[in-house]
């Protein structure tokens, strides 16, 4: 009668729940590029692209510019073992620049050259350490 019913629909929903978990998971390994082998099921990655989402860059030039700077100046990737150019042209990708590497050159010579603001020129990592420090605060 009418337990039984109620049992078959929450078996059914369950069922429905799982059903729809798989779907996302089947939906992230295609977002990632991961695919399935036929015979076994087991996940394979290195026969499909992995898909990269679309970033796109909501600061200025200069942002990136001064946030390259830091990581060439700090030796911050390989210990400083890595050439300006690489980094600048990874730094790109990142964030899917499609600028040549003299637009750093051009930009950072811009920076140097303007008048210091509070002494500093380098405005967007000063922004960032106010509002990282209010963010700790606040935390």
């Amino acid at each position: 009668g009418d337990t039984i019913g109620k049992k078959l629909r929450g078996y059914a929903a369950r069922i429905l729940e799982i059903a729809k978990g798989l779907l996302r998971q089947l939906e992230l390994l295609v977002e990632n590029g991961v695919t399935t082998s036929c015979e076994t099921g087991e996940p394979k990655c290195e026969e499909s692209p992995k898909v990269e989402k679309k970033v796109r860059l909501s600061s200025k030039y200069t942002a990136v510019c001064e946030i390259i700077n830091m990581i060439i100046s700090m030796k911050m990737i390989n210990g400083g073992n890595i050439t300006s150019n690489e980094i600048i042209s990874r730094v790109h990708r990142l964030f899917g620049l499609d600028y040549p590497s003299d637009k750093y050159y051009k930009t950072r010579g811009e920076i140097i050259r303007r008048s210091p603001e509070d002494g500093d020129r380098a405005y967007f990592l000063m922004a960032a350490v106010r509002t990282l420090n209010c963010e700790y605060a606040n935390a």
